[in-house]
This record gives C-alpha cells, structure tokens and sequence, in this order.
C-alpha cells in the first residue's frame, strides 16, 4: 500500500507495519476452525510444564484442548540423548 518496508531496528523491536484488516490465522485458535455454540464459562489450568497450559469451554457444547502459546519448549524430542 506504498508504506516503507519496516526497519531492521523496528524488526528487531517486534514493530510490524500498520493493515487496517487484521489478518487471522485459525491455525493459533485453540479450537482451530471448529466452533464451540454459546461458551458460558471458560477454565484454565496449569500443568507440570511451564510451556503447557489446560482450557476447558463449556456452555452448549463442551471443548478441551491443551495448548502452548509459546511452542512446547520444555519438552524434550524422541531422539534425545540417543
């Protein structure tokens, strides 16, 4: 839209360049492109690991899922210290 393409200290600094549209990936949807009908309540829950959370919806229908906004960092691969 003819806007300058963003620093690298703007990069660096996280800044991302103005979109009056914002652009949603459903890939970073808990429920992904499923809808959950009427959601009353919404529970969360820690779990043993720092990356990992717990999210239980509940109202007309039931969803759980867990989730890691962050990516699951603190776990360790198949093939570790193999």
């Amino acid at each position: 839209y003819g806007e300058a393409p963003p620093t690298k200290d703007q990069m660096a600094d996280g800044i991302v360049p103005y979109h009056p549209v914002l652009k949603l990936e459903t890939q970073k949807f808990p429920s992904y492109n499923t809808t959950v009908a009427r959601v009353a309540h919404i529970t969360t829950a820690p779990t043993f690991l720092e990356s990992t959370s717990l999210v239980f919806a509940h109202g007309l229908d039931l969803f759980y899922t867990r989730v890691t906004p962050s990516g699951a960092f603190d776990l360790l691969s198949e093939d570790f210290n193999r």
